[in-house]
């Protein structure tokens, strides 16, 4: 049976789903451009040059290819994706053997199994949503860190801004997820997608979301052995990012006009050795 809130959700969605038709080599080529912009909103200070990189959930691996032709010395990606990370071994034979030696793809579940490397940058790209158990991931990423490296941490939209749940797809009504429960929303969206998917919350969809806010974002991060070199919200190019960048200073707003974060973190231990910025880092701009 069909509930009313059920209805009144559905109402609000587009009557067939809006997936993105782009074949395989339409969608790497997406992900490298946009690689290229995800660095321009880190206010381009990220100097790869001589360094080793990991790249945590690289998935196709656009984004390792792109960080080895700015001049890395090392760049390993890891997903536990295996038919993504075979697309992205096959792209790198084919078309960047020029890059086969200093490129990296490696099927696993978690860093810990790289070993005792340390990496002076790890990249975690517009996943940290999706992550099972947040703090522990960062806990790990801090293993693998070197002394006076960094670790890059950029995704959105974060929870409770306007589209956080991932369902564009679905609707494009702001804030649905706050109005109707996750129950009717999945029901619904079982109808619409796939009566095969049985996801029955948020985390079981493909990809699986935490719902990170920026609240639960800047906890984690407060009990890391991690500080900021780098912090901005809202980066985007339409003018809708500056209008929420008015609203979202409205006492009790932050969290509903917040939609992004693009952000350089640093070792609070390295600091107190070293107070100078990571050689990663072109200049500082902490907030």
């Amino acid at each position: 049976m069909v509930s009313l809130s059920q209805r009144l959700f559905r109402l609000l969605c587009f009557k067939e789903p809006r997936w993105p038709h782009k074949d395989r080599s339409e969608t790497f080529q997406a992900n490298f451009k946009s690689t290229n912009l995800y660095f321009q909103r880190l206010g381009n200070q990220v100097d790869f040059r001589d360094k080793t990189v990991l790249d945590v959930g690289c998935g196709s691996g656009s984004a390792c290819l792109y960080i080895a032709q700015q001049g890395a010395r090392q760049v390993v990606g890891i997903d536990i994706n295996a038919t993504a990370l075979a697309e992205a071994q096959e792209r790198l034979a084919k078309n960047y053997s020029d890059l086969a030696d200093r490129v990296t793809y490696t099927l696993i579940s978690q860093p810990k199994q790289l070993g005792d490397q340390k990496f002076d940058i790890i990249l975690s790209k517009d996943s940290f949503e999706h992550i099972d158990n947040p703090k522990q991931y960062l806990e790990c990423l801090e293993e693998y860190v070197a002394d006076d490296g960094i670790i890059i941490i950029g995704f959105g939209p974060l929870w409770k801004s306007p589209w956080g749940p991932h369902i564009t797809y679905m609707t494009r009504f702001p804030w649905v997820h706050l109005l109707f429960s996750e129950r009717t929303i999945m029901q619904v969206r079982l109808r619409m997608i796939n009566p095969a998917d049985k996801a029955e919350t948020y985390a079981q969809v493909a990809g699986g979301l935490n719902q990170m806010t920026l609240k639960k974002f800047n906890s984690i991060l407060k009990e890391s052995n991690l500080e900021p070199v780098y912090f901005k919200t809202n980066v985007h190019d339409k003018p809708l990012a500056k209008v929420f960048d008015v609203l979202r200073r409205i006492p009790g707003c932050e969290e509903y006009f917040t939609f992004n974060l693009y952000s350089i973190w640093r070792l609070k231990t390295a600091r107190k050795e070293n107070a100078t910025v990571p050689s990663a880092v072109t200049s500082s701009s902490a907030h």
